[in-house]
C-alpha cells in the first residue's frame, strides 16, 4: 500500500513566512477553537523543524489516504512529501491512545510512509515500542520528546531571564544600539552616557558575551550579541503592539 496526500489538504501548505515565529503560524493555522494552545505550539515546532530539512512540501492537518481504498485514510497533524515518500507527524499531548495506534497501523502498512510522534514531555510510549517494535528499530517510526520539562530547560530559562534583565536597562541599550551600525569606542559612548555607567556596564556586557573588544577603546557586538539584541528589540515591539491592541476595561 502507498499513501497519498488528499488534494484538498495541499491548500494548507506551510510556507517560510509561517515559521518565522509562533504568532505568524498561529494566525494562519489556528482554525479549531477546541484545539489546545499546547497542541498548536507542538505543530509549530514540528513545522519549523521540517522546514529546515530541505526544499520539501509540508502540510498542516493533512489527510492521507490509500488511492485504492478511499475509505482507508487518516489525518496527520503535519505531513511532509518528498519524492513520493511521506512523513506523517502526530503531535500528542497524552500517552498513546486508540486513535493514534490505528493511525500508526496504517502508516506501518504503507511502503512509502514514515511516522514521527511528538510529545511536549516524556510519557510512557511503551505501547508504541511494543506493537511496532520493528518499525521503531528501523527508524520508520520516530518518537520525539520536546525538552520543555527537562532540568536543562530550567537553566535555559534562567539564562534567558538573566539576559532579559541585562537588556531591560536604558543605559545598556543606549550603548548597544549604535553597535548595530558599526563598532564604537568609549569616546562615542561618553557623549551621551555618564562615564561611570560606561565603565560599570562594559565588563558586564563582555562577561555575557554580548560585546567584545576589537582593540583598545573599540567595541563591537559579538555574533551572538547581534542576534540576541535584534531578537530582543523585535520581541519588545511585538509586545508593545499586542498591548496597544488589547482593549481597555470599561
Amino acid at each position: 500500500m502507498r499513501l497519498e496526500i488528499q488534494a484538498s489538504s495541499r491548500k494548507r501548505r506551510v510556507l517560510p513566512r509561517h515559521v518565522v515565529n509562533y504568532t505568524a503560524f498561529r494566525s494562519d493555522f489556528h482554525t479549531d477553537e477546541d484545539e489546545s494552545e499546547l497542541h498548536l505550539l507542538e505543530k509549530f515546532h514540528a513545522a519549523r523543524s521540517l522546514s529546515k530539512r530541505g526544499d520539501v512540501d509540508t502540510f498542516i492537518d493533512a489527510v492521507l489516504y490509500d488511492p485504492e481504498q478511499h475509505s482507508h485514510r487518516l489525518t496527520a497533524d503535519l505531513a511532509r512529501s518528498e519524492d513520493g515518500n511521506l512523513t506523517a507527524v502526530f503531535c500528542e499531548t497524552q500517552a498513546p491512545g486508540e486513535s493514534l495506534m490505528k493511525d500508526l497501523e496504517m502508516v506501518d502498512e504503507a511502503e512509502n510512509s514514515k511516522a514521527v510522534v511528538v510529545y511536549p514531555f516524556k510519557v510512557d510510549t511503551g505501547p508504541i515500542d511494543e506493537k511496532f517494535h520493528d518499525s521503531v528499530n528501523t527508524g520508520k517510526f520516530v518518537i520525539e520528546h520536546l525538552s520543555w520539562r527537562e532540568r536543562g530547560m530550567e537553566r535555559a530559562f534562567r539564562d534567558a531571564l538573566e539576559l532579559m534583565e541585562l537588556l531591560c536597562n536604558e543605559t545598556r541599550v543606549k550603548m548597544l544600539l549604535p553597535l548595530l551600525e558599526r563598532p564604537q569606542g568609549k569616546k562615542h559612548f561618553r557623549e551621551e552616557i555618564n562615564p561611570k555607567l560606561i565603565y560599570e556596564n562594559v565588563p558586564l556586557l563582555r562577561t555575557h558575551k554580548i560585546i567584545d573588544e576589537l582593540s583598545d577603546d573599540l567595541y563591537d557586538l559579538t555574533p551572538m550579541g547581534k542576534t540576541i539584541l535584534c531578537e530582543y528589540l523585535a520581541f519588545v515591539e511585538k509586545v508593545r503592539a499586542l498591548m496597544r491592541e488589547e482593549p481597555e476595561d470599561e
